[in-house]
């Protein structure tokens, strides 16, 4: 009788080990068949680098995505593609982390906007609704920007694009700023220098334009300027500056120059005047052919408030390609012009805070002045208004608010509204707004991140109460 040979099992030896270890084997096995069903994209995800690699990501400090690996480098994209990113993807400020899309890849952006600010001054207007407004507020000191609001009335068509970026309405005495920093840099004039004034202040008849002035009344030229008097800016631009450097000034202060950054911002015009009145209309305002956006309003009170270095605007803090979390963009701090010296920066500054102490913004800012919160701050501004044909009057300021030793307490902003037949609200007062809400923000957001809370008492119990509020309890 033939035995039936018994066939050896190939896991024979597993019967040698225990259960234990039987178990963790097969959990090995499956593992592996897991991994190598996911193929090769999987290991590159591990993105283990290589000696080599690591020394290059060592030797290049360039930015680097978190969750690329410290190995893979970001390729930031050039100005003229953040730009176009703008374009092509509307955003909306009220919000600082907003989806986009560019060259067929899926985008996180985030912005620089102050998105309560942003909220409270698009309600503001919302509240007044003028037939036009902008409002610009920006960092002065890196250029970031912090709130753009756009308003068209529902009874006004739409001159197309969002209104901070367009040069659509004359500057009016808001230019008398470029023509007192000429005055100071190339005629030696301070603002406590006496200048002659007749007639009334925002009129411009030839007879307040000649050399000699009968009957004059003699004032500072910070008090010209606060007054807003059009005549002694006429007289200053004829005899003591002169077309070609007055309007080479205006060129240096970014006139008839796009603003570079990453917005498509629209050319402030300048044109040359052919005759002496028309002289004195382009160095006081009073025409309409000098013309001038929000965000470059906004601009010329950031260069004045830091010491006449004038910041590259910027929106977007931030690019992140989603497929895998590299940067794309980081924003930085640059500078686009330096048109006046520190020296005539605070001149001007002297100037501009005569405007909101006793000129023609002393009414919109009694709440600053009057607030203790605000006793450290430097701020002041520029007024300017003047009738455009066949739309309404149109009312400027530009203006600033700097904390002298705190950089991160500092706003630029540049306001324009359009009004009708009846005035709506101030472009002062809206600036004056913008200030205190953003720098009240700023200070108590900083106080809370410093609040100490003192320890809890060792007979004390912690508990919760039914809204959530930890409360303590003596034992």
């Amino acid at each position: 009788m033939m035995r039936r040979v018994k066939r050896q099992s190939p896991f024979r030896f597993l019967s040698q080990l225990p259960r234990k270890g039987r178990i963790r084997f097969v959990l090995v096995l499956f593992a592996g068949a897991f991994l190598i069903s996911l193929g090769p994209s999987f290991i590159q995800r591990l993105d283990l680098p290589s000696p080599a690699s690591a020394q290059d990501s060592n030797a290049d400090s360039s930015v680097t995505s978190k969750g690329a690996g410290k190995n893979q480098k970001a390729k930031m994209f050039p100005a003229a593609d953040v730009a176009q990113l703008l374009l092509d993807n509307p955003i909306c400020l009220s919000y600082n982390r907003i989806a986009a899309v560019f060259d067929n890849e899926s985008l996180t952006v985030v912005t620089s906007t102050d998105t309560v600010l942003q909220r409270y001054l698009m309600k503001l207007m919302n509240r007044y609704h003028p037939l036009y407004g902008g409002l610009v507020a920006i960092d002065p000191h890196s250029g970031r920007i912090l709130a753009l609001v756009s308003y068209i009335n529902d009874s006004m068509p739409d001159p197309g694009g969002n209104l901070c970026l367009r040069a659509l309405f004359p500057s009016a005495s808001v230019f008398k700023t470029v023509t007192a920093a000429a005055a100071i840099e190339s005629a030696g004039y301070t603002a406590d220098c006496s200048v002659e004034h007749r007639g009334r202040t925002s009129t411009l008849y030839r007879s307040q334009l000649r050399a000699e002035l009968d009957n004059a009344v003699d004032i500072t030229l910070a008090q010209a300027y606060a007054r807003s008097i059009n005549a002694v800016f006429g007289r200053i631009g004829i005899y003591y500056i002169g077309s070609p450097a007055l309007f080479d000034f205006a060129e240096a202060f970014g006139f008839n120059s796009m603003p570079p950054g990453d917005l498509h911002c629209a050319v402030s015009r300048i044109s040359a005047p052919d005759s002496e009145y028309m002289l004195a209309e382009f160095a006081s305002g009073f025409n309409q052919t000098t013309t001038l956006s929000p965000l470059h309003g906004a601009l010329i009170a950031s260069c004045i408030a830091e010491d006449g270095v004038m910041p590259i605007p910027s929106l977007l803090d931030s690019v992140v390609r989603d497929r895998d979390g590299v940067v794309q963009h980081v924003a930085e701090k640059r500078t686009w012009l330096q048109p006046i010296t520190p020296a005539t920066a605070r001149e001007l500054r002297q100037m501009m805070q005569a405007v909101v102490k006793y000129g023609t913004a002393t009414k919109q800012f009694r709440i600053i002045r009057n607030s203790r919160r605000f006793d450290d701050f430097i701020y002041g501004g520029k007024t300017g208004s003047i009738d455009k044909d066949g739309i309404g009057r149109v009312d400027w300021f530009v203006g600033y608010a700097v904390h002298p030793q705190k950089i991160d307490e500092r706003i630029a902003v540049g306001v324009l509204t359009v009004h009708g037949a009846y005035w709506t609200v101030h472009s002062s007062y809206l600036a004056a707004e913008a200030m205190r809400t953003y720098l009240k923000s700023r200070q108590e957001q900083k106080r809370l991140e410093v609040v100490d809370v003192p320890p809890l008492p060792p007979d004390a119990l912690t508990a919760v109460d039914s809204t959530g509020r930890t409360t303590t309890q003596p034992q």
